[in-house]
């Protein structure tokens, strides 16, 4: 979630090639880890690896719902 907001800022401040250079493939290496994590959990749900794919918020719902099936 902080890369995205850190993305999310040079987005707003104007052109910080050098930043983003940087953040960018951080960010993407989050986002796909995230994808693979819940993707092999086992007894996942499609549905929650869905969730796991959507941009921005996909990935912390997925992961919840991982978390609150572990403990009921």
């Amino acid at each position: 979630m902080t890369s995205l907001a850190v993305l999310l800022v040079i987005l707003g401040t104007g052109d910080s090639r050098p930043l983003a250079a940087a953040v960018a493939p951080i960010h993407g290496f989050l986002y796909l880890s995230v994808i693979v994590t819940v993707a092999r959990v086992p007894r996942v749900t499609r549905q929650t690896i869905a969730l796991s794919v959507l941009p921005a918020i996909g990935g912390i719902v997925s992961l919840r719902r991982l978390a609150a099936h572990d403990h009921p």
